[in-house]
């Protein structure tokens, strides 16, 4: 969880500026507070706690550590995969626990794995553009509260069966039988990061 804010010249308090303007040149972006919850394993100590749950702690501890407080917060944009069973506008609900106020602007994306970074760059260029001050980027998840899937098929009665869509990327849209194995195939999630890191050669501890 990232918070980000604007360095302008208008004043030195950015919240005192008029409201931003679109601009010919790109406005200055600066991390100020970033948080993120412990690493939990799959259904053990933070099973309970929904991925919108999770997120809001991060997003009011990094606004702690900011300096900032929550109604300085003026957009939120919140990255979450698998948002089955979570509720209406995940983000909404993150920001929310967090306190902030109920007129900030919050946008849920998704862009599967890359879902929390696209949130950081989308949060950064809202302030390069003039579009906001301070804007929050991240992302959240609970893997321990991803529901099984019971897709009906052809099958009117009976003969039903779960299916856990997060495993294999070809059962989850991603991997249609008219695209080659070769271009996507059936890779677990994990190994389709690892294998990526080994390639670009960016190490775990990075």
């Amino acid at each position: 969880m990232i918070v980000f804010r604007f360095a302008g010249g208008c004043s030195d308090n950015p919240l005192l500026c008029n409201p931003p303007m679109l601009v010919s040149r790109q406005e200055e972006v600066f991390i100020i507070g970033a948080a993120r919850t412990p690493v939990g394993s799959f259904r053990s100590q933070l099973a309970s706690l929904s991925a919108p749950q999770l997120g809001s702690v991060a997003i009011k501890a990094a606004v702690e550590r900011g300096g900032l407080k929550p109604e300085d917060v003026q957009e939120v944009y919140m990255g979450q995969v698998c948002q089955a069973n979570v509720g209406q506008a995940p983000a909404r609900q993150a920001s929310l626990g967090a306190g902030l106020k109920v007129s900030t602007i919050v946008t849920t994306v998704n862009k599967v794995c890359s879902s929390g970074l696209k949130s950081i760059m989308l949060a950064a260029q809202q302030i390069q553009t003039g579009q906001q001050n301070v804007v929050i980027g991240g992302g959240m998840e609970s893997m321990s509260q991803v529901p099984f899937y019971l897709p009906r098929g052809d099958t009117t009665y009976g003969g039903l069966q779960l299916v856990l869509c997060l495993i294999m990327i070809t059962s989850n849209g991603l991997s249609p039988n008219d695209i080659e194995e070769t271009l996507v195939g059936a890779v677990l999630t994990a190994n389709c990061g690892q294998n990526v890191a080994r390639q670009v050669a960016i190490a775990i501890g990075a």
